[in-house]
């Protein structure tokens, strides 16, 4: 098989050419382009010694630093193309994933679910979902995967009324980075203090997407990382697009989730945790509540300490207090 090498052909009139530029009809070189003469002209003794001379520049062309280099950026930029193209097939799966996993889930959990594969697959760490209270006094509701004892301590202290990422979503409509010294403006030694305890829980910056629905609601998607890696920062500027339309197809399937009585300070208990942590808010013990649930004491424990370790706190009777503080709050 003939392959095209060079610039100039040694023999414009080469009925040995094979290449996809030979003229069918007189099978020459119709390119001007250096050519391999095909196996079946130069096979035989007889063959390799009438065209020794011109095999041997031909050959030698190939050594030549210029069709090195050529041949180098052939590959380059087919390799670039492919891997572009399989980027795109990566991303076309990620995200039809994503949508039908959203659209199937019934509760936050299968949401958090389907939002943090599709974050994953994007090199992207962590997220959140925030929408904020129509009422002044209410409560933000929020998804995530940030370490749940951050985000309890975060709705405890009610942050959002003062947090400068959580300010311009309200103000603009146009996708931010942030991080201590850059993004929004800090204003206030509280704002730079609630920065700094952020990156203690490494959350030290972001990609926020700030939400404005048709019914007047206002959320933020937000991904996040401990520090600016390269593979965060690409993936934000190449998916930048994509990540608003997932942010506001999540925003559009989260509002029938977020009213779940399982969730305490931010933090999605599951039903036998809730149950547990219920009794024993009315005072009854692991002994008692196993009874109750048809459980082992044993089993009590088990739950309860799940719940207390979700909610970043150290006894159950400050799991107790977080769960009846979040319902005095609803």
């Amino acid at each position: 098989m003939t392959q095209d090498f060079g610039r100039v052909c040694a023999d414009k009139q080469d009925t040995n050419c094979r290449g996809a530029h030979a003229d069918e009809s007189s099978g020459a070189c119709q390119w001007k382009y250096q050519c391999i003469r095909t196996p079946a002209s130069i096979g035989s003794e007889t063959n390799l010694a009438e065209n020794g001379p011109d095999l041997t520049k031909r050959l030698s062309f190939l050594l030549s630093p210029y069709w090195r280099r050529n041949l180098r950026q052939q590959v380059s930029s087919a390799g670039v193309q492919h891997r572009e193209v399989a980027r795109s097939f990566d991303m076309y799966r990620a995200f039809q994933a994503f949508v039908d996993r959203l659209s199937e889930s019934t509760d936050r959990e299968a949401a958090q679910r389907s939002m943090a594969d599709v974050a994953a697959a994007l090199n992207l760490s962590c997220f959140a979902y925030l929408a904020l209270p129509h009422e002044p006094n209410g409560a933000p509701k929020l998804i995530s995967t940030y370490p749940p004892s951050w985000t309890a301590h975060y709705l405890r202290r009610r942050y959002e009324g003062f947090d400068p990422v959580v300010r311009q979503a309200i103000r603009h409509t146009q996708p931010f980075r942030w991080g201590l010294g850059f993004g929004p403006r800090i204003r206030s030694e509280s704002e730079r203090e609630l920065f700094e305890e952020a990156a203690r829980f490494g959350i030290r910056c972001g990609f926020t997407i700030p939400i404005h629905d048709n019914k007047g609601g206002i959320a933020a998607v937000t991904f996040a990382t401990d520090e600016r890696r390269i593979a965060f920062e690409r993936s934000i500027d190449e998916h930048a697009q994509v990540l608003r339309i997932i942010a506001m197809f999540f925003h559009a399937h989260a509002g029938r989730m977020l009213g779940s009585d399982r969730v305490v300070d931010g933090v999605l208990l599951s039903p036998r945790e809730l149950e547990c942590l219920e009794w024993s808010s009315r005072g009854k013990s692991a002994w008692e509540i196993g009874n109750i649930l048809g459980i082992s004491p044993r089993t009590v424990g088990y739950h309860r300490d799940n719940a207390r370790a979700k909610l970043g706190v150290r006894t159950i009777h400050q799991a107790v207090v977080r769960l009846i503080e979040s319902k005095s709050r609803r």
